[in-house]
């Protein structure tokens, strides 16, 4: 095989960098939150089963659904960026979201390795063989979100290298009606006028053994990037519908079933000049598209819990990209779709006795497959992988004293196959496993403090090369694997009026998965490698405070030292150089937020604001030689004003990106136009009432 035409298309689309997703730059009140936390006890689910959250010996944000749903916030891939250590990015080609926790991050979106951060809905797993993308679910009638900091190898399996997001909606109330919504209205610079409308109603059926729980949402979004004959380009239409069924024939036997649909369309990506303009010659529309379906059946069998949770997704990611103004001058068409079967049996026993653990074991199948294409037509491309991955665990933890000692193992096969019908090219089949334990001392010397100690590893699953372009004899890819040493604390002071929680970490971050180009048999080919290690130190905190009944204030961040232990050479030239940061890994991320509570004649009031930086990232690549763009640091404010205008409705006057910050996240290396910079929505001015 020659470096040949396709090939160079190819390169192009992995070279393409992943942008971070230009919303409203709205940020979650963390101080809002926070305001009714002090003498309630946050409960979470990380280690499957429900434990205090200031117990769990794990780095874990949780964002609660009733302070989504006060927040101008519209879907989670935007309330995810209010985490410290967490960004999240929108990929310009189908508008799909990655996730990035404390530095670790994917390569690209497609055909680059799976998602390094575990994303799921429920019981639904948005697992793919070769590829990471996740969506810009709903943020609304949400129990929670919980974001778990590094590997979760031993529980949640091969894509949760460096973590894990669960959002968890609100199951079906079994003996109560109940309903709420909101709508919102705002007016974006630049652009023009945005809309929202969100709605849940809860009916029992049968009262106390049968209900449903059915929630809508939908946003129109007007742009605010114009192209050549066409303002406003990058406008987005969302819908969202949710159904949850909850059935409980006896008391100890509780099944719930749910489906989630999701619609969600943009006129393009938000990338462009500093003067919100973007040289396209094409529309370039994009969308993703996904049903989920979800089964959780758990019973109590008197100290232990049987636990079965079954999942279906099926998913379509469609975009169209005009390389206008590059020496590619075309027009690539994508396509990535999926199918995933999952399942997972736990069996866990309660907290009443001093040993407390969880067994199980799990099923997935999937099936990727993209489709690409070039205008003028000199590429074509359609590769189809395949697994099926199996997997057991264990975990138990033993109290000793103020001590807890836990231990857990986990094995995981993967089967894996896969082929081009595009050019045609044979089936090619492989094999890889993993074993990860996680080892924790937890000491909990009051009933709010905790401190512990850590050791665990994650993995990502191994992938072919992309079949009918890269030779039969290249080898296959190998997993890589992610070694994580902790130390941390939380604790409530000052009668819990002033919460912290701290940790200090070492990642080393073994045969880290890339896309390069190098030469092969006398020829240049862009294949799948693992590369240099990884490897830094880093450092979460958080300090919540209510300084005043009325005041509470929260600051929290995360900074990192994850670089390469050895440079990395593409085509005979130095990506990398030893002490580089990876593509899209930012190094710092730092949120705050106050909140002001007050009275105007009866009527309860908030005044508050938030604030989220981002230090900057690069992409780098190799075409005719290095090739780096250098992104701008973010700094993304939001403001807002509520009051309780009756008893079930609260008016709230927002303001997003405040300051009406233009910087540019990130651009393409590859590329010398400022076409390709990514976008922050300009300064955004709000309206948003809630019955409840």
């Amino acid at each position: 095989m020659t470096s040949s035409a396709p090939l160079v298309a190819l390169a192009l689309l992995q070279a393409t960098p992943a942008f971070a997703q230009a919303s409203t730059g709205a940020a979650v009140d963390v101080a809002q939150q926070d305001a009714d936390m002090p003498s309630q006890d946050i409960v979470v689910t990380a280690q499957k089963r429900e434990e205090s959250l200031s117990e769990v010996p794990i780095s874990i944000a949780v964002l609660s659904g009733a302070t989504l749903d006060a927040s101008s916030v519209e879907g989670v891939a935007e309330a995810l960026r209010s985490v410290p250590g967490v960004t999240t990015s929108q990929y310009y080609q189908g508008g799909g979201t990655g996730v990035t926790v404390r530095g670790v991050t994917a390569n690209a979106p497609t055909l680059n390795g799976s998602n390094p951060v575990s994303y799921y809905l429920d019981t639904v797993p948005f697992s793919f063989v070769k590829s990471a993308i996740a969506p810009d679910s709903s943020a609304y009638d949400l129990q929670r979100v919980e974001v778990l900091r590094g590997p979760q190898g031993t529980l949640y399996g091969a894509s949760a290298l460096n973590g894990v997001v669960r959002v968890l909606t609100n199951d079906a109330d079994l003996s109560a009606i109940d309903f709420k919504g909101r709508a919102a209205a705002s007016y974006t610079e630049e652009g023009s006028l945005n809309y929202r409308a969100d709605g849940m109603v809860n009916v029992p059926i049968v009262a106390d053994k049968l209900g449903i729980r059915l929630v809508a949402g939908y946003t129109d979004n007007d742009g605010w990037l114009d192209r050549p004959n066409k303002d406003n380009f990058n406008s987005s239409e969302n819908l969202s519908l949710r159904a949850k069924i909850g059935f409980q024939p006896i008391e100890d036997l509780r099944i719930d079933a749910s489906y989630w649909l999701a619609r969600d369309n943009y006129g393009g990506p938000s990338v462009g000049t500093e003067n919100y303009t973007r040289g396209t010659r094409v529309p370039e529309p994009m969308s993703i598209d996904y049903d989920a379906l979800g089964l959780k059946i758990a019973y109590d069998m008197g100290g232990v819990t049987l636990t079965n949770s079954t999942g279906y997704l099926t998913l379509n990611n469609n975009g169209i990209f005009d390389y206008a103004g590059t020496i590619f001058n075309t027009t690539l068409t994508s396509e990535f779709k999926t199918k995933i079967f999952s399942n997972e049996t736990t069996l866990s026993s309660n907290n009443s006795s001093s040993l407390t653990w969880s067994i199980g074991g799990s099923y997935r199948s999937a099936r990727d497959e993209l489709i690409q294409a070039t205008d003028p037509n000199f590429f074509n491309y359609t590769g189809i992988d395949r697994s099926k991955a199996f997997a057991v665990f264990g975990e138990a933890t033993q109290e000793l004293g103020q001590f807890r000692l836990t231990g857990g193992l986990r094995y995981f096969k993967d089967r894996v196959s896969a082929r081009a019908e595009v050019p045609v090219a044979a089936p090619v089949k492989a094999n890889f496993s993993a074993v990860t334990p996680r080892v924790v001392l937890n000491w909990l010397p009051t009933n709010r403090t905790t401190a512990y100690l850590s050791y665990s590893q994650g993995f990502r699953s191994g992938a072919i090369q992309f079949q009918g372009l890269v030779p039969a004899s290249f080898p296959t890819l190998k997993p890589d694997r992610l070694h994580n040493y902790e130390v941390g604390v939380k604790a409530g002071l000052f009668d819990n009026r002033v919460q912290f929680e701290g940790a200090v970490y070492y990642i080393d971050w073994q045969d880290v998965q890339q896309s390069l180009r190098i030469p092969f048999n006398q020829a240049v080919v862009t294949a799948l490698v693992n590369g240099s290690s990884a490897s830094g130190v880093g450092v979460d905190a958080k300090v919540s405070a209510r300084v005043t009944p009325a005041l509470t204030v929260s600051v929290a961040g995360n900074w990192n030292d994850l670089t390469l232990d050895a440079p990395v050479v593409s085509q005979g030239f130095t990506l990398f150089e030893k002490g580089d940061r990876l593509n899209r890994s930012p190094a710092a991320t730092i949120a705050g937020s106050v909140d002001y509570a007050f009275s105007i004649g009866d009527r309860k009031a908030h005044l508050s604001g938030a604030l989220n930086y981002t230090s900057p990232q690069e992409d780098r690549t190799v075409s005719g030689g290095l090739l780096i763009s250098r992104g701008q640091n973010q700094l993304i404010g939001g403001s807002r004003f509520s009051i309780e205008a009756t008893n079930h409705v609260r008016a709230t006057l927002f303001v997003d990106n405040v300051t009406n910050q233009n910087h540019f996240i990130v651009g393409a290396a590859g590329i010398s136009t400022r076409d390709f910079d990514a976008r922050v929505r300009p300064r955004t001015f709000g309206i948003q009432l809630e019955y409840r």
